[in-house]
């Protein structure tokens, strides 16, 4: 197969990646929640051959008949690759509906939520984080959409060769020019790699802003926000969950960021065997 990408939903934003081969699904296992017209539950979203289809939830867990939503995004229409583009469901507006992103050949694509699950025409926002613009590649340029700035409205990261960059929202869907924030977490900064280093981007301090998270060969890496979308420092926080530092692989090993009280609320049920947990003791801000 070829390699791909694979991106799973939190509320509406994403922060997950994977490259994909026949051998290789690079997933992390977080609720697939795109919530279209802001009533808190989950909408079916699909990216086919002519374009975006949605099935809008009818609030007792059923769902209303697929309809078809953008002429473009699909295989078809545009023609977006798996292995190329990479396309999110995101809210860039911060009215809690969730928005299109693609990130296509010449930059990054939007498609803004009129509010109730139909979509305005895509606009194109950003000419970087694509595949001719910038050279950004799937199997090697990890890209996100999360808060950065604690607005309520996804912004855009990207871990290039030389580092991270990001490109903050504007509040109305449109994006700032990228900057480079971290000269680390990279292909060529820090020789980190898709299916070797699984990279997040996480809230670890209760702030509302996103902090990277890296697991690297030695062990888990943390750069935490300053509150402005720039970021502090690299520090290594456990010595363990890594390729080198307790022999954790990709293929064997998934790993996750996640709540641990937010989790055992939601009653997930027991799970068969144990499973090694690192618990997070910064105060929240």
């Amino acid at each position: 197969a070829n390699p791909g990408f694979i991106g799973m939903l939190g509320r509406g934003r994403v922060n997950a990646f994977g490259a994909v081969t026949a051998a290789l699904i690079d997933v992390v296992n977080f609720a697939q929640d795109a919530d279209l017209t802001g009533d808190g539950r989950a909408d079916l979203v699909g990216f086919g051959d002519a374009g975006v289809w949605t099935s809008l939830n009818n609030g007792d867990g059923t769902f209303q008949p697929p309809q078809f939503m953008v002429a473009n995004f699909g295989f078809a229409a545009g023609g977006w690759r798996v292995e190329r583009h990479p396309r999110f469901l995101a809210d860039l507006t911060g009215d809690g509906r969730a928005d299109i992103v693609g990130f296509g050949d010449a930059g990054v694509w939007v498609a803004l939520n009129n509010g109730d699950g139909t979509f305005q025409a895509p606009q194109f926002m950003v000419a970087n984080f694509g595949f001719e613009a910038g050279g950004w590649r799937v199997e090697r340029h990890p890209r996100f959409l999360d808060d950065l700035t604690g607005d309520g409205r996804a912004d855009i990261v990207g871990f290039g060769d030389a580092g991270v960059w990001v490109a903050l929202n504007n509040g109305d869907g449109t994006f700032q020019a990228p900057q480079m924030v971290v000269a680390n977490f990279a292909a060529v900064a820090g020789g980190w790699r898709v299916h070797q280093h699984p990279r997040f981007l996480a809230d670890l301090t209760g702030d509302r802003r996103a902090d990277i998270v890296g697991f690297g060969d030695a062990g888990v890496w943390v750069s935490l926000n300053s509150g402005n979308a720039t970021f502090q420092g690299l520090q290594m926080v456990v010595a363990n969950f890594a390729i080198n530092a307790g022999g954790w692989r990709s293929l064997r090993h998934p790993r996750f960021i996640a709540d641990r009280r937010r989790v055992a609320r939601r009653g997930r049920g027991r799970a068969a065997g144990r499973v090694p947990v690192a618990i997070n003791e910064r105060a929240p801000r």
